[in-house]
């Protein structure tokens, strides 16, 4: 079978016009609108496509208005105090809390929108103001940010978020008046929910009335990716110890001494534990030659570096 009869979404990569133009209400066309996108489906694309038979009736839906290039906008980097000031937390699943710059190509002289487009994943509560869910004010957001946030500048008075919502990835920020070109500006906003995975896309976009910004770099996860678990032997209940190959990529480097690494195995399994103690070799292996013949090994951990502590199974 092709395509079940079922709602279907996915992601097309392309570029936009080269020159601003409005989607306006226009009653002569097939969506309604000035810019439309059309939809149908053949039985067999290998027949010629004026003789190919359509399934579907087609259906066209309205497009979207392409914006003069916003001058800059980009996620701002904090520092570690600052991120727990400010309530930064990037492992998968968790709330957050991003701060966010930009600076405008023209003046906002009414009230209108800012629309902030994050990755797929991301989620913002229904109503993205409520609870602080948005500060503008540089001075408000960390002291421990104090140095860095002063390089933008404070919100004219006046110019309030008046609501904001959020529908998925998408935040929409209503504002009132004031906000001037060549400015640079911040703001804070909680995310309901981060992604369970660094999405594949991964960069955001922030527009106001008339502009809109080039996508820019959003964050990896704070997680383990690449992880892998290997045996030497599959059988059960062998009458010797069995080897166990763990590889993985930590999100954060593990500080030392005092960090730690546990790895808990499905009930069942039983580590070798000798008081307390395991038998292990640790290895850091470069990721672009390790698993290709090369052995790709830039360093092993020695036993002053490294230890291993067991209970039954972690």
């Amino acid at each position: 079978i092709g395509m079940v009869a079922a709602l279907c979404k996915f992601q097309l990569e392309g570029l936009n016009p080269v020159v601003p133009m409005t989607n306006l209400h226009a009653a002569g066309t097939t969506c309604g609108w000035t810019h439309c996108w059309t939809f149908f489906s053949l039985r067999d694309l290998a027949l010629p496509l004026a003789t190919a038979e359509e399934l579907d009736a087609r259906a066209t839906v309205p497009g979207f208005s392409i914006k003069a290039e916003m001058p800059h906008a980009h996620l701002v980097p904090l520092s570690d105090a600052a991120r727990i000031s400010i309530g930064r937390d990037d492992r998968p699943l968790q709330q957050n809390r991003l701060t966010f710059g930009f600076r405008l190509g023209r003046d906002i002289v009414e009230a209108g929108e800012l629309v902030l487009r994050g990755p797929w994943g991301f989620s913002f509560r229904e109503d993205c103001l409520a609870d602080a869910g948005v500060v503008t004010q540089p001075g408000s957001i960390s002291a421990q940010a104090a140095t860095l946030l002063a390089r933008h500048g404070t919100w004219e008075t006046g110019v309030p978020v008046r609501a904001c919502s959020g529908q998925g990835s998408t935040a929409r920020l209503q504002i009132g008046a004031g906000l001037r070109r060549e400015r640079k500006y911040l703001f804070t906003i909680r995310v309901q929910a981060n992604p369970v995975q660094t999405p594949l896309a991964n960069t955001w976009s922030f527009e106001s009335t008339h502009e809109a910004s080039a996508q820019f770099d959003s964050f990896s996860l704070w997680t383990f990716t690449a992880s892998v678990v290997s045996a030497l032997s599959t059988a059960a209940g062998a009458s010797s110890p069995n080897f166990v190959n763990v590889t993985f990529t930590p999100g954060n480097n593990v500080p030392g001494p005092g960090g730690v690494v546990i790895v808990t195995a499905p009930a069942g399994f039983v580590l070798v534990n000798s008081g307390g103690n395991c038998p292990y070799a640790v290895e850091e292996r470069d990721i672009l030659q390790g698993w290709q013949g090369t052995g790709g090994r830039t360093s092993a951990f020695s036993k002053s570096e490294v230890g291993c502590r067991s209970g039954s199974n972690s």
